[in-house]
């Protein structure tokens, strides 16, 4: 599931993906709450529209993955992304239902102290 988990993170970065609104629907839980790095509160309507406005790949790299499973069917992901100088710490959580992995939670923060990115 680790491993599910991180390539799933990484299609909401991939214009393939972020382009495609079934697969955002499906992907991204109804119940869905993001805090964006701008200390925001969204919804899922408003995330799937921000993914569908992007016309390329967005230019992020996932460092320091980890991954905890919380129970047999939720998920939490911490990782680390790096863009313009700005390190963001990052969290999701994710929930296995119906035979399906959506997102159901995401935070995004600025990460301020001195850190060895290592990327996966």
């Amino acid at each position: 599931m680790n491993k599910e988990i991180l390539k799933l993170e990484k299609t909401l970065f991939k214009y393939k993906y972020m382009s495609n609104r079934d697969y955002l629907i499906n992907i991204i839980d109804d119940s869905y709450l993001e805090i964006g790095k701008s200390g925001k509160l969204f919804n899922k309507n408003d995330v799937v529209e921000e993914l569908l406005s992007f016309k390329q790949d967005r230019d992020i790299t996932i460092y320091n993955y980890e991954f905890i499973e919380l129970n047999g069917n939720v998920y939490m992901v911490h990782y680390m992304t790096k863009t313009n100088n700005q390190i963001i710490y990052r969290t999701s959580i994710w929930l296995k239902k119906d035979n399906n992995t959506k997102i159901i939670f995401h935070q995004a923060s600025e990460y301020k102290e001195k850190i060895k990115l290592i990327e996966c």
